[in-house]
């Protein structure tokens, strides 16, 4: 026989549970979600066909877009479906931490920003397309020197990275990669890769759209030290 405390505890986390599951779905169907990611539709904006989550910090999406742009540079993502942990407690110091992420079928795409017109009318052959970002220089107010967030990802496992293309240089196929990064925005700049495993199987690469090579197997392991971008750039 359960005890009455015990019964009534239950009770609660079973109340708590529906509340939270409930307020969830609410958010997300009313858009109040995507009106908070996307309060900057200027710099970023992010999309998603569904969400949902049971457990507090655990996420299911399906079919996310995001795009963000600066000053510099200009980056697309594509996502068919992912399952991640955030814990929330970390959000308190502007950090994002996804424990577990579990994506599959992937597209990423960088370009840096032309430095005038004619350097975008010469170079958008070659670099990528990137849906509802216009490849052109920027001409808004300088970028604001603040703490940004340090978004950290432990164990992260993705299937089907199918594209990827970052300026000239395109890989595509069906990879595999399990990570481990840190990677830190706003004033000081950083990158950091604990634990890196890299697996290509069959893969193309083009270098400004003409094929360099093909039927490409990789497989890199590997790890990077804490690396400032801005200490090494010398600014």
């Amino acid at each position: 026989m359960i005890p009455g405390w015990l019964r009534r505890v239950l009770i609660g986390l079973g109340l708590f549970e529906i509340a939270y599951v409930v307020a969830g779905v609410a958010l997300v169907q009313s858009g109040q979600v995507h009106r908070w990611l996307n309060n900057k539709p200027e710099k970023r904006k992010i999309s998603f066909t569904s969400a949902w989550t049971v457990i507090p910090g655990l996420a299911h999406i399906r079919e996310f877009r995001m795009t963000h742009q600066g000053p510099k540079d200009q980056v697309g993502l594509v996502v068919d479906r992912a399952t991640a942990f955030v814990n929330p407690l970390e959000l308190i110091g502007r950090r994002i931490h996804v424990l577990g992420l579990h994506a599959r079928g992937v597209e990423f795409r960088y370009r840096k920003r032309p430095e005038n017109p004619a350097e975008a009318e010469g170079r958008a052959a070659i670099v990528p397309p990137i849906e509802g970002l216009d490849y052109e220089p920027y001409d808004g107010p300088p970028g604001e020197k603040k703490r940004g967030w340090t978004v950290v990802f432990t164990g992260a496992r993705v299937r089907e990275v199918r594209d990827v293309w970052a300026e000239a240089f395109r890989l595509q196929g069906g990879g595999d990669v399990a990570a481990s990064v840190t990677i830190g925005a706003g004033v000081d700049k950083l990158i950091s890769i604990r634990s890196a495993s890299i697996r290509y199987r069959g893969g193309e690469i083009l270098v400004a759209g003409t094929p360099a090579a093909e039927h490409v197997d990789l497989s890199v392991d590997g790890q990077m030290e804490p690396f400032y971008t801005k200490q090494t750039r010398g600014k």
